[in-house]
C-alpha cells in the first residue's frame, strides 16, 4: 500500500514539473500582451521593442509580432515592418489592423498602387469606412483632390457613427477647396529705412492636375512713398509628388518689372527629402536687364532643413555672381517654432563684408478652412536692426 502511495505521489509530481514547462514555453500570455500594449501606450516605444525582441517564442503570438511590427513602422524600419506585416497578412487575412497598417506604411513609402490593391483584397466581402478613409489621406497626399473627395465621401457613407460621417464629410469639403482658384492679398510695410516702402501683392494659384499649380501674381511696391508704384508682374509653375516623385518636388517662375530698365527675373527651386525629417533645397534666381542682358545677377542658393519636434532649422549659403563679382554673398540660419495660431522664427543673416543682421518675427495666424469669406488671416511682425517690418495676408478661394 505504500509502495502505491509512493507511486501516486511521484506521478503527481512529474504531471506539475512537466506542466510547469510547458506553461514557461508556451507563447506569451493576455497578461504580456496587456503589458506590452500598455508600454506602448505610454510612449515607452524603445523599452516594448526590446521586450519584444528578446522573447523567443514571438514567432507563435500573432498579436505580439503585429506589436512588433508597428514599432518597427513607427521608428523608421519600413521595410522590416512591411515583410512582418505581409507574412501576419498571410496567417491572417482577415486582421483589419493588419491590413491598416500595411496600408499606411505603403502610403508612406509612396506605393499608391499597392496600398490600394491590398485595400481591394481586403474589402472584396464588405467595404470599410475607416479603410477607405485611410486611402482618402493617401489621395490627399497625391495632392489628387477630386479622388480624395470622392473617397471622403464614400467613407461617410460607409461610416456607422453619425459623429464619424461628419468628419468624413467635413474633409471631403476641405478637399474640394483645395481645387478652387485661390486669391491671396497681401500688404507690407517696412520703415524707418533706407528703403521705406509699402507694398501691396495679390496672388492667384489654380490648381491643374495632382502636383502641379499655377501661379499668377502681381506687385505694387512704394505706394504710399511718393515714388510711383513699381509693378512686378509673375508667372510661377510649382511642381511636385506625384508628378515628379514622392520625395521632390520643382518649382519654376518668371517675373517681369515694366519699369525703365525692364528688369526680367527667372527663379528655379528643387528640393529633396533624402531622409526622414531632412531636406535639401537649392534655388537658383537670375535678374537681367532687357538690354543686352547688362548688370546680370545669378544667385544660387542652397539649404538644408531639419524637422526637429518643436522646431525647424534651416542652414543656407547665398553664392552670387554680378557681371565679373563672384562671391558666397551671405549665409543664413533660421529657427522656426510652428505652432497652431503663431510662428515665432530667428533668422541670422552674415554678408560677404562680415556685416550681420539679426531678425526677429512671427506669424499670427487664424484658419478656416470652411470658410466661404477667408481661408486663412495672416499677421507678421517683424524686426531686423533698425527696421520694423509690419504684413498682413489674407487667403480666399474662389466659389
Amino acid at each position: 500500500m505504500e509502495l502505491i502511495k509512493n507511486k501516486i505521489f511521484l506521478l503527481f509530481a512529474a504531471v506539475i514539473f512537466f506542466s510547469l514547462i510547458f506553461t514557461a514555453a508556451a507563447p506569451g500570455t493576455q497578461a504580456e500582451e496587456v503589458d506590452v500594449w500598455k508600454l506602448i501606450g505610454e510612449g515607452e516605444h524603445e523599452k516594448a521593442l526590446n521586450w519584444l525582441e528578446a522573447r523567443e517564442d514571438i514567432e507563435y503570438n500573432l498579436d505580439l509580432r503585429f506589436a512588433r511590427a508597428l514599432l518597427w513602422s513607427w521608428q523608421g524600419k519600413e521595410e522590416e515592418a512591411l515583410e512582418e506585416l505581409y507574412a501576419l497578412q498571410e496567417l491572417a487575412p482577415e486582421r483589419k489592423d493588419v491590413n491598416e497598417q500595411l496600408i499606411r506604411v505603403l502610403g508612406w513609402q509612396g506605393q499608391f498602387a499597392e496600398a490600394e490593391k491590398v485595400a481591394k483584397d481586403f474589402a472584396d466581402e464588405e467595404e470599410d469606412a475607416e479603410i477607405m478613409a485611410l486611402l482618402a489621406v493617401q489621395a490627399e497626399w497625391q495632392q489628387n483632390w477630386p479622388l480624395a473627395s470622392s473617397r471622403w465621401q464614400k467613407a461617410a457613407a460607409l461610416a456607422e457613427e453619425e459623429e464619424k460621417a461628419a468628419e468624413y464629410l467635413q474633409a471631403s469639403e476641405k478637399a474640394e477647396i483645395e481645387m478652387r482658384d485661390r486669391l491671396s492679398g497681401e500688404l507690407e510695410a517696412v520703415f524707418p529705412s533706407e528703403q521705406n516702402y509699402v507694398n501691396l501683392g495679390f496672388t492667384v494659384d489654380r490648381w491643374i492636375r495632382p502636383g502641379l499649380t499655377a501661379r499668377v501674381g502681381l506687385d505694387l511696391n512704394e505706394i504710399g512713398t511718393g515714388e510711383r508704384p513699381e509693378p512686378v508682374l509673375g508667372f510661377s509653375l510649382l511642381a511636385g509628388s506625384p508628378l515628379l516623385s514622392e520625395k521632390f518636388n520643382l518649382g519654376t517662375g518668371i517675373f517681369y518689372r515694366p519699369d525703365d530698365d525692364r528688369r526680367m527675373e527667372f527663379t528655379l527651386e528643387g528640393g529633396y527629402q533624402f531622409r526622414e525629417r531632412q531636406t535639401l533645397i537649392l534655388e537658383t534666381r537670375a535678374e537681367t536687364l532687357s538690354e543686352a542682358g547688362e548688370d546680370s545677377i545669378i544667385d544660387l542658393t542652397p539649404q538644408y532643413t531639419i524637422n526637429f519636434d518643436n522646431f525647424v532649422l534651416n542652414l543656407g549659403n547665398t553664392m552670387r555672381r554680378r557681371d565679373d563679382f563672384q562671391a558666397d554673398f551671405s549665409q543664413q540660419l533660421r529657427l522656426n517654432f510652428p505652432h497652431n495660431r503663431w510662428r515665432p522664427e530667428i533668422k541670422v543673416r552674415r554678408f560677404f563684408d562680415d556685416e550681420y543682421t539679426l531678425e526677429l518675427s512671427f506669424d499670427l495666424a487664424h484658419k478656416d478652412r470652411l470658410s466661404s469669406i477667408g481661408e486663412e488671416f495672416l499677421i507678421n511682425l517683424g524686426y531686423s536692426e533698425d527696421e520694423l517690418r509690419i504684413g498682413t495676408e489674407i487667403i480666399n478661394f474662389a466659389r
